[in-house]
């Protein structure tokens, strides 16, 4: 599909109302917002970020209580406003959700959705958003294939519009673009040394991010580079879950033995301090293991972007990713140790995987992604306002 210059004008996006369950929270999605919001904000439009809060949402628009304004005119059809929803399992009562959109979409406002996502065990979930939803963002092929899979015949069953199925547009996550890093001083604050190879980890301290094995594998490497170091960022997951895989990591890095080398941080790090932490590193690897869920890892965005060869598993979680990083067939120590050896061995390689790595980010950055957005945000309106029209 095509971006801004292929849009309508006549029924152009100019406001958007996005709701993010997890607003201010530590979490990824509530990122992934903020940076897709400054970026539609930059592009002219109005946007306005919510948490999911039903009552107070559908008390604060619609008709009898004065349209959301969203200072660019009316939140009807012709003002162009879209409700841009964050989606992921847990964050929604399905009930409410369909009242809200419904709510929504009576003021005059298509809903869109983005499918953080998916799990093909959620059947009743999936066919919810193909029937509810006017348009559905996904960060992958992959998850399109999953998401269009997950109604009998694909989708165009009832759909929103009355027999037509929604839009389903493969809008990849964006990334940031980094200025200048001074890699020199942060290895020098991290206590790295000139010729210490550094081996990183960033991630939510999850049991499916691998970080075991990741460990595990640091042994082996220790025996062929005796100045290794080894740098897990691995905040705390606000579930209990993650608390006690950090205390099992912690126990693991006891039993090994490997805290002369290996720093463990369990605290969750301004942005900007894990820039500058993942710029020090010469391999940062994602060792993530299939978990019955498929997504895009938000992490190896942060990674790429900062221009760090990578290393990472060949699951669905890296779908989108191929010649940036070196993919390992499973997340087994062997494996992980294999694949950074021959990164810290082959300086051509290392420089290889920095120009892919930054070629994706220049055709993925959030101002690309924003863009798109934009126009598919504008098709949306467009599709709903000619099917109002023939009604």
């Amino acid at each position: 599909m095509g971006c801004g210059d292929c849009r309508d004008e006549s029924t152009p996006c100019r406001a958007v109302l996005m709701v993010v369950p997890t607003l201010g929270k530590r979490c990824g999605i509530s990122d992934y917002s903020r940076s897709l919001a400054r970026e539609l904000r930059r592009l002219g439009l109005d946007v306005r970020l919510v948490t999911f809060d039903p009552l107070h949402f559908r008390g604060s628009f619609g008709p009898g209580k004065g349209s959301w304004n969203s200072g660019r005119g009316s939140s009807s059809i012709g003002g162009g406003t879209v409700v841009h929803f964050q989606y992921q399992y847990v964050l929604y009562n399905l009930d409410e959700l369909r009242r809200t959109i419904e709510h929504s979409r009576r003021a005059g406002m298509p809903s869109v959705v983005t499918v953080h996502e998916f799990g093909q065990a959620y059947q009743e979930y999936n066919r919810f958003l193909l029937r509810e939803f006017d348009g559905i963002i996904v960060h992958s092929a992959l998850m399109r294939h999953l998401v269009c899979g997950s109604y009998p015949g694909g989708p165009g069953g009832s759909g929103t519009q009355q027999g037509s199925a929604p839009r389903i547009e493969v809008v990849p996550m964006g990334c940031e673009v980094m200025p200048g890093l001074d890699r020199k001083a942060a290895r020098a604050r991290l206590g790295i040394s000139p010729g210490e190879p550094a081996l990183g980890f960033f991630g939510f301290m999850l049991p499916h991010k691998g970080i075991s094995n990741l460990i595990r594998a640091s042994v082996i490497l220790k025996e062929k580079y005796p100045s290794l170091r080894c740098f897990i960022f691995a905040p705390d997951a606000p579930y209990v879950s993650s608390r006690r895989y950090g205390t099992w990591i912690e126990s693991e890095v006891e039993k090994l033995k490997v805290g002369s080398y290996l720093r463990l941080f369990r605290d969750y790090l301004p942005e900007t301090v894990v820039i500058d932490n993942l710029s020090a590193m010469d391999v940062v690897v994602l060792p993530y293991e299939d978990r019955g869920m498929t997504g895009v890892s938000s992490a190896a965005r942060t990674v790429l972007a900062v221009g760090c060869p990578t290393v990472v598993t060949d699951t669905a979680f890296f779908h989108d990713l191929s010649s940036e990083v070196v993919k390992v067939k499973t997340g087994s120590p062997e494996g992980i140790a294999a694949a950074v050896s021959r990164i810290f061995d082959d300086k051509g390689l290392q420089q290889d995987l920095r120009t892919k790595m930054a070629d994706f980010v220049a055709r993925n950055s959030w101002a690309r992604s924003a863009e798109r957005h934009v126009w598919f945000y504008s098709e949306v309106i467009h599709s709903l306002k000619e099917w109002r029209s023939g009604e």
